[in-house]
């Protein structure tokens, strides 16, 4: 069964799979035993209540399908082996931002239950907690890294008496998950802008223990620092959760995000370290967030969310992986 439609559409070469839309299948109508492997699954939460409520521009509910826009008509190369899926859409109504995270978390298990990488298309960043609770750890056997490209930590405190989550606060829900289970919470950023960073997100960050690689470290020093933070993060963990935030990229690249990076990264920094992450085997579940079209002058962010999303497709390694929850 195809794809949807509404969705994927793009350019026609030939009838044989070789851009991405014509290799894209339906997951929702396929028994979990029918889905071939190895296999990716792409879910796309089209929210930005977390947004709003951290007071960024709204706009990033629309940021999966432009993003899809762009990647179906993107070509895959002879050898890619992996099969890919379209596991659907959560909308999130209004303000309704946990029950849709819950939503999400639930579809998220169900692809990995059926042996699927799943791969996130935000919707703001809120939708990190989304995605770690569809993957969270189901043994304390198994150490689970989290990697966020981002030029913000995402360490808020939660909102008000009824303590609610925003697009800032996803990785210190994470962070409080490990805490309530005594587990220990291995979290690393690579692209930090210290002035868009608080005294307090960076004590937070300092009492978490979390990985740092700055923007100013990568653009003055090279990538030397942030290869050998991912390789001891390969090392130590059994899995890893890949968070990449687009405002981690200078605003020249990727305009069309909530929170512009005037000094961020370069496409070309970013790429090779997504490669080796992936590359590694074990990458459990993606996700790309921050693409806000309304701000996206001449599409330049949305093609490049497609572009790094190819990138990592293509170095997913070859051997057959099975994502079981």
């Amino acid at each position: 069964m195809n794809a949807n439609p509404l969705v994927w559409s793009g350019r026609l070469d030939s009838s044989s799979s070789e851009r991405f839309h014509q290799k894209i299948q339906a997951f929702s109508s396929l028994r979990a035993e029918q889905c071939a492997s190895p296999a990716v699954a792409l879910l796309r939460f089209a929210c930005d209540a977390g947004v709003v409520r951290n007071h960024g521009r709204a706009g990033a509910r629309l940021g999966p399908r432009a993003l899809c826009a762009q990647l179906a008509n993107l070509c895959l190369p002879e050898d890619f082996s992996w099969h890919l899926y379209d596991a659907g859409e959560v909308i999130c109504p209004a303000d309704e931002l946990e029950k849709s995270q819950q939503e999400l978390a639930q579809h998220i298990h169900a692809v990995r239950a059926a042996g699927c990488l799943p791969l996130i298309l935000g919707g703001g960043h809120e939708t990190a907690w989304a995605t770690f609770q569809g993957i969270k750890p189901s043994s304390p056997a198994r150490r689970l890294g989290v990697i966020n490209f981002d030029a913000h930590f995402d360490l808020r405190p939660l909102q008000g008496p009824e303590q609610l989550g925003n697009s800032g606060t996803a990785f210190n829900q994470i962070a409080q998950w490990y805490a309530d289970n005594s587990l220990p919470f291995d979290y690393s950023c690579i692209g930090i802008q210290p002035s868009s960073n608080s005294l307090s997100l960076w004590r937070r960050s300092q009492e978490l223990g979390v990985g740092v690689v700055t923007a100013e470290d990568l653009h003055l020093r090279g990538s030397g620092r942030a290869e050998a933070l991912i390789e001891a993060l390969i090392e130590r963990c059994d899995e890893i959760y890949l968070s990449l935030c687009l405002d981690v990229f200078a605003a020249a690249y990727a305009p069309g995000v909530s929170a512009p990076a005037p000094l961020g990264l370069t496409p070309w920094q970013v790429l090779p370290l997504l490669q080796i992450l992936v590359a590694s085997g074990k990458v459990v579940a993606m996700d790309v967030v921050e693409l806000s079209p309304p701000f996206d002058e001449g599409q330049r962010t949305a093609k490049l969310a497609a572009a790094m999303v190819m990138a990592m497709l293509n170095a997913l390694p070859s051997k057959k992986v099975l994502f079981r929850a």
